[in-house]
């Protein structure tokens, strides 16, 4: 590659590409006019025999059967199109003979592939003006055409080690020449006075992920084109069919049908109007081979996707578990509570039952810890917990506060009820003591009662819960341990109640 970087505008300033034949010239007036007279294309049209050619053939392959007037031509097939096809015709003219392989690979087969496409993707979507994105088709490589002539053979050379992945050539420009086709396809474009969405598509057509929001549909519809094209025409299809199939999900919401419908009938209509223009349309690719290849590639990705989901999911419950799950009693975090008590208040509310809270302290576990280590304590703390948790049942939520405190959330319980459980707990932790050689474990528990009636349960209720049934929970400590205290604002409900 020559050492010399090219800019965009001597690129589209210095090709014949800036300046078009009269005919042509003319045609792009006249569709740029707001009030476009289709007799005047028609018109202008006739004024040039091969033109005239170009055009007719295409209306007949457009709707599969005879035209045999200009008038009518452009009445099918629109403007748009027929200005196009001016282009591109004089473009295939104006090629040198070193062009060649441009011509057939690039821009003829190649260019009628993605038109054909962009007017089938933007009529299934409604996305984009159907003659629009095929105009925007048959041109969104003129970039191409115009480095070939600036640059010659040394980008012919690099134009041919990318022929099968046309996606791969904007990146390979840019690291060798600091840009690419697609802008100055653009820039030609817009020097020919093409719509702006026609300009911004063929400046985004191999991505159109960072096109500007307001043409990023004609962009993606582009983009969607050029990948069927690259899947229907390339030795080595199938990374570029996934890619068609994910994107036209994820763009424009088509289904495994819609595409196959899609694959099918740009194939056809592809190779119909290559025969109508009489250009070598080379091997025809075997499409119910190729969808039943992607088919088979999209199951294999579905189960790729479906491992690794599942392998997400489990490294979630993993994740939750060391956050919500006390690793060492196996009941749950304060995090836990703070995300659990808050629900359980407005769930009670609304089904109108009372909520209760318990604050749980053991009673001699640091003598422990200290006379026999902590390993002996810890596995106290499980005995601890796995006696609480079955004496407050399964609707209960045992949660480890910290250190050695619990807190129990029991929906449903009034005062009362919430003492019963109290008192199993009680007689539970006498079960969690162990006896060692010589040594005998004794534990007792502290316990703090709360609840509140379901009309009661609003505004900071959670947090007043928590709060009185640590302060019974202390008066009980003070109190020698071993013993339940009913917060008073609980009883008082129970009298009130009463």
């Amino acid at each position: 590659m020559s050492p010399l970087i090219p800019s965009v505008e001597a690129v589209v300033a210095g090709v014949r590409l800036s300046t078009m034949p009269a005919v042509a010239a003319r045609l792009v007036d006249a569709a740029a006019r707001e009030d476009i007279d289709p007799g005047q294309v028609a018109e202008i049209v006739g004024l040039d025999h091969a033109l005239t050619s170009v055009v007719l053939r295409a209306a007949c392959a457009a709707d599969f059967s005879a035209c045999g007037s200009v008038p009518e031509a452009v009445d099918r097939l629109g403007v748009a199109t027929v200005t196009s096809l001016a282009l591109g015709s004089m473009l295939a003219e104006r090629l040198d003979a070193h062009g060649a392989v441009i011509n057939e690979i690039i821009f003829r087969r190649w260019s009628i592939h993605v038109a054909v496409a962009a007017r089938a993707v933007a009529r299934n979507t409604g996305a984009w003006d159907p003659d629009e994105a095929y105009a925007a088709g048959l041109l969104q490589d003129v970039g191409v055409l115009a480095l070939a002539q600036h640059i010659g053979d040394s980008y012919i050379r690099l134009l041919g080690s990318s022929v099968d992945t046309h996606h791969g050539l904007p990146s390979i420009e840019r690291e060798r020449l600091n840009l690419d086709h697609g802008c100055v396809g653009a820039e030609t474009a817009r020097k020919w006075r093409l719509p702006e969405s026609t300009i911004v598509a063929i400046e985004h057509h191999h991505d159109a992920s960072d096109a500007p929001s307001n043409h990023a549909k004609a962009c993606q519809v582009l983009d969607l084109a050029g990948t069927l094209a690259s899947a229907l025409l390339n030795r080595s299809p199938e990374a570029a069919m996934q890619s068609f199939r994910s994107r036209a999900d994820a763009w424009f919401a088509l289904g495994a049908a819609d595409t196959e419908d899609l694959v099918r009938r740009v194939s056809d209509e592809a190779c119909d109007l290559l025969a109508q223009l009489r250009i070598d349309s080379g091997e025809a690719p075997d499409v119910e081979r190729l969808l039943l290849r992607a088919e088979e590639q999209w199951v294999r990705q579905q189960a790729r996707l479906g491992r690794r989901n599942r392998e997400l999911e489990r490294r979630n419950r993993d994740l939750v578990k060391r956050t919500e799950c006390d690793t060492l009693t196996g009941v749950g975090t304060r995090g836990l509570l703070e995300r659990e008590l808050p629900l359980c208040t407005d769930r009670c509310a609304r089904e109108r039952k009372p909520l209760a809270v318990t604050f749980i302290d053991v009673d001699g576990l640091k003598p422990v810890n200290d006379r026999l280590g902590h390993a002996v304590g810890d596995d106290v703390l499980r005995r601890l917990a796995a006696s609480i948790q079955a004496a407050a049942g399964e609707d209960a939520i045992v949660c480890r506060f910290g250190g050695d405190e619990f807190v129990v959330i029991m929906p449903g319980r009034d005062i009362a009820g919430a003492a019963m459980v109290a008192q199993r707990m009680l007689a539970g932790a006498m079960q969690a003591g162990r006896r060692g050689s010589s040594d005998k474990i004794s534990v007792t528990l502290s316990i703090g009662c709360a609840s509140l009636p379901s009309d009661q349960l609003h505004g900071r209720a959670a947090h007043r819960l928590v709060g009185m049934a640590d302060e019974a929970m202390y008066i009980a400590k003070r109190s020698g341990g071993n013993r339940v205290e009913l917060a008073s604002a609980s009883i008082h409900s129970i009298d009130r109640a009463a």
